[in-house]
């Protein structure tokens, strides 16, 4: 999947923090699904932001709370994907290698 860091900054300074998380959640998705569509992305709004990816029969989850989520989003146009795909390493979800830079980017 290929990204426009250009894009990514305009996106992170315009738009409210929980539309920021939305848009990178499905940012995410969308890599998912090009290693396979089997990838399911669940976003919920609790006490703090929960992120559950499902593939198969695992599940990986990341909490967020709204401060966390400013500052990442304030820090750097990747900082929230970074976290999240970090977790999700640290979960045993196997990164790939694609094509295209997102991927690249973000780590």
């Amino acid at each position: 999947m290929n990204i426009n860091a250009q894009t990514r900054e305009d996106i992170a300074r315009s738009q409210s923090e929980q539309q920021f998380l939305i848009h990178v959640a499905d940012q995410i998705q969308r890599q998912l699904k090009e290693w396979s569509s089997e990838y399911r992305v669940y976003l919920m709004k609790l006490t703090n932001y929960e992120l559950t990816i499902g593939h198969k029969e695992r599940f990986y989850q990341i909490e967020i709370s709204e401060e966390e989520l400013r500052l990442l989003q304030g820090c750097d146009p990747y900082a929230l994907d970074r976290k999240i795909w970090n977790t999700l390493r640290s979960q045993g979800l196997s990164v790939q290698q694609g094509v295209g830079n997102y991927i690249d980017t973000v780590l």
